[in-house]
Order: structure tokens, then C-alpha cells, then sequence
């Protein structure tokens, strides 16, 4: 399986806005890489990236779980909600920081963004079953509760591909605690029925060659 990048320390809901919170380390302190993406269609777009010195944001505590989960009440991420047509491509933030932070800052938001109440779970039970319990709790966390497990997984293999994740499949199952085989049967699945086209070059390639910075 593919291994999973750090998780955003904390997630700020409202709506269709998702702002994630990366804390990265070094010798000055650090800085907190924040995103802000807005869900439109069956797209996630960039709405900002804004990098931070560390302490410069009033973060809740975090508790047992990863990411700490603010929704609309919370005013921490409030700032970085606006009404904007801006959109950055992931391949921009590729070409400013280097393959593995630019990996957990976009693969991390999406992860977060679509598996913290199974996040939240994981805190609390040993192997919470995603695909057990859909259709008695985790479908309502989504925007359409009427979706299925396929269609909710090849949802998220088609964001993960737009944001130049390279192993989304790895992922997915990394992420649920499944093999790889019930991804990729899942995903069949829902290239039968026309939910996601046939698997083909990917998108990473456009960034291959991209000039890296240090974390």
C-alpha cells in the first residue's frame, strides 16, 4: 500500500468550503500551509494557499483525533473564505514547494476533507469497517446521502487524480484499512456502470520536472 502523507493538523467545514491547516517544522519555528478549496459540481477547487509564520493562527486544541474538526461556528478559518472566482491549479503548488510536501498539502486536504468522520472513528475503535457501516452512518456525512460506496470511491479516485495524486488506488485503501484488490474492484465496478472512464496516462507528468524547495 501506498504510504499515506501527514494529515492536516486541523479542518475548518462550512458549507461547501474545506480550509486544511499543515504544520511544517524547521529551524526558524516553522510556518502552517493553510488551503482553502470550495466544492463546485463534482469538483474541488483551490480557492487560496496562503503559507504562515507558526502561532500566527488561533488554532482550537487538537483532540484524539486527526485532523481537529471545526465546522461553521468556528471563526479560525472564517478569514480565508470569500466570495472569489480565483482557482489555483495543483500543478502551481508543485512548482513552488518540493514533491513530497506538495503531496501532504493537496493529497492531505483531500483526505481529510473526505474521511474524518472515519478519521474520528479511528481514534476511538481499532478497525472501524467504512464499508460496514455506510449505510448506517457514513453516507450521511456526505452531500448526498443517497450516494453508494462505489460511486463515493471513484468519486474520490477522480479528485485524488485532479490533484496529481499518483496512487490514489493505494491510497483509498490505505486510508480505509482495505486491500488494494477491494479498490480496484470497486473502481471496475464503477467504470462498468460509467461512473469514471478507463484508467489512462494520469496528469502527475505535467509536474515531473518542476523545481523543488526544501520543507
Amino acid at each position: 500500500m501506498s504510504q499515506l502523507p501527514q494529515l492536516p493538523s486541523h479542518l475548518g467545514l462550512s458549507g461547501t468550503w474545506a480550509v486544511s491547516v499543515q504544520r511544517f517544522m524547521d529551524e526558524s519555528g516553522g510556518m502552517d500551509v493553510v488551503l482553502a478549496s470550495q466544492e463546485v459540481g463534482p469538483s474541488h477547487l483551490i480557492r487560496s494557499l496562503d503559507v504562515l509564520p507558526k502561532g500566527q493562527l488561533r488554532l482550537p486544541p487538537q483532540g484524539d483525533s486527526v485532523p481537529a474538526v471545526s465546522l461553521k461556528d468556528s471563526d479560525w478559518f472564517q478569514s480565508f473564505i470569500s466570495i472569489t472566482d480565483n482557482q489555483i491549479e495543483p500543478s502551481a503548488i508543485y512548482s513552488v514547494f518540493n514533491k513530497q510536501s506538495a503531496r501532504r498539502i493537496l493529497t492531505g486536504h483531500l483526505l481529510a476533507l473526505r474521511f474524518y468522520p472515519l478519521l474520528r472513528m479511528k481514534a476511538i475503535a481499532n478497525k472501524p469497517d467504512m464499508a460496514g457501516m455506510w449505510d448506517k452512518e457514513f453516507k450521511f456525512y456526505t452531500s448526498n446521502p443517497d450516494v453508494s460506496l462505489t460511486k463515493y470511491t471513484a468519486i474520490n479516485y477522480k479528485l485524488l487524480t485532479d490533484w496529481l495524486e499518483t496512487a490514489p488506488s493505494q491510497v483509498l485503501a490505505s486510508i480505509e484499512g482495505v486491500s488494494a484488490s477491494t479498490i480496484r474492484n470497486r473502481l471496475h465496478s464503477a467504470r462498468e456502470a460509467g461512473l469514471i472512464g478507463k484508467p489512462g496516462s494520469g496528469k502527475r507528468s505535467t509536474v515531473a520536472n518542476s523545481p523543488e524547495s526544501s520543507e
